[in-house]
């Protein structure tokens, strides 16, 4: 009897030590996953919406495959006036050829792409005014112009320098720089599709010796901006990043994946600052960005020869998304620092990650701020002793109401599919 009593009590302590260990290995699969779990809950979410559109968030920094987005490119194309002579080319020869002739008799030519990719060997330089490049569908999709090494893809130093419906890829430094220090002016950038760049997608130059020298009214829109790994390849990037802007507007983009894989966090998606007035940031789309918009920067460090950090802006109608993806620097969706005249309103911010606060207002410098209407699940913040007039903003935002917002705008941008 007492062995038998021994042998129940020895099978009940393996049978108890079974279960010990089964539970800790499911509590460990749970606790492996859930940040994977959490992540997803927009895709899954998004799925039981009528809008076709799905964010599949990535499950690491590193994929085998790449991310890209699939959307419809059917805004208006930019007019070309009828002054404009027209050369269609075909390959990087043939459009080599054109620049050239372009050039040489003064601007004022369309250059209309084939279908195809073009390799492009090193910096084409556009320093005539009225320079046009054109995909002749009209879809980036079908036309790319390729880098592929170091320096930039475009460095413009001429006023009225447009592009539409084409891919830009494969920079070293920046795919496009328009040089403010040369003042170049009226730069127009529509239908078109930024990627993998080693440093800021767009990047408006500024020579702080000569303050007077700036860009005005540049126009962005309708375009991606996107790293299709998933991560940037260095913290030292960008989307847009412009100094000494007058007057420039940015609408209707998408921004994806432009977060800092190690060191230090990287720049905006979108940044205006060093003596930049009157711009505007309005509807775009911004996801698993570090950080998404951005007004200014401190100007103790540059006093002496910034006038102000930004002036006379406006945000509005933007939405941020961040899942919970592991990007090591998630940081602020909005932030204003030193800025002059800002009206930022009716955005809608909604956060995964740990990042306390969607909107932050920075400095005691800053003044007449207007922060009103604007819906997120984080924090409208001051920091650095900054202050602003604070009205209708909600920081309780749901998860069902952000979709409601997500959808809208992807349908509105024409999104199709933001899966990898």
């Amino acid at each position: 009897m007492i062995k038998q009593l021994f042998l129940k009590l020895v099978d009940g302590f393996i049978y108890g030590l079974g279960f010990v260990l089964f539970s800790g290995i499911i509590a460990g699969m749970v606790w492996l996953l859930l940040p994977e779990y959490k992540a997803q809950v927009i895709t899954q979410k998004a799925a039981t919406l009528p809008v076709v559109n799905k964010v599949i968030p990535k499950q690491t920094v590193k994929q085998d495959a790449p991310s890209y987005i699939l959307k419809r490119f059917d805004a208006p194309r930019i007019p070309v006036p009828e002054s404009y002579s027209t050369i269609t080319v075909s390959d990087t020869r043939t459009l080599n050829e054109a620049l050239s002739t372009a050039h040489k008799t003064g601007g004022s030519y369309v250059i209309v792409l084939a279908d195809g990719h073009y390799n492009i060997g090193s910096t084409i330089n556009v320093d005539v005014d009225n320079i046009m490049l054109l995909s002749k569908s009209g879809n980036p999709y079908d036309v790319t112009l390729d880098r592929g090494g170091s320096g930039n893809l475009f460095r413009v130093s001429a006023d009225h320098f447009y592009i539409d419906g084409v891919t830009l890829t494969g920079s070293g430094n920046h795919l496009i720089q328009v040089a403010g220090e040369s003042k170049a002016s009226y730069t127009k950038v529509n239908n078109c599709i930024f990627y993998d760049a080693k440093e800021q997608f767009i990047k408006v130059s500024y020579d702080r010796d000569k303050p007077n020298s700036k860009s005005y009214s540049g126009n962005i829109s309708n375009s991606i901006f996107e790293f299709r790994r998933g991560i940037a390849f260095q913290y030292y990037t960008g989307g847009i990043d412009v100094l000494g802007g007058v007057d420039w507007l940015v609408e209707n983009n998408i921004f994806k994946d432009i977060a800092s894989p190690s060191k230090n966090i990287s720049q905006h998606a979108v940044h205006f600052w060093a003596n930049s007035e009157g711009t505007r940031i309005v509807n775009n789309l911004f996801i698993d960005v570090d950080r998404a918009i951005g007004f200014g920067m401190p100007l103790n460090k540059n006093k002496n020869i910034l006038e102000y950090s930004h002036k006379n802006g406006l945000i509005a109608g933007n939405v941020i998304f961040h899942s919970d993806n592991g990007d090591p620097f998630g940081d602020t969706g909005i932030v204003l620092e030193s800025n002059i005249n800002t009206l930022v309103k009716n955005n809608t911010v909604y956060f995964e990650h740990h990042y306390p606060n969607a909107i932050e207002y920075r400095f005691s410098i800053s003044e007449n701020v207007t922060i009103s209407g604007n819906r997120t699940n984080r924090a409208v913040t001051s920091r650095d002793g900054a202050s602003a007039e604070l009205s209708d903003n909600v920081t309780t935002l749901s998860q069902a109401e952000f979709l409601k917002v997500f959808s809208e705008i992807s349908d509105r941008l024409g999104v199709l599919s933001l899966s990898k």
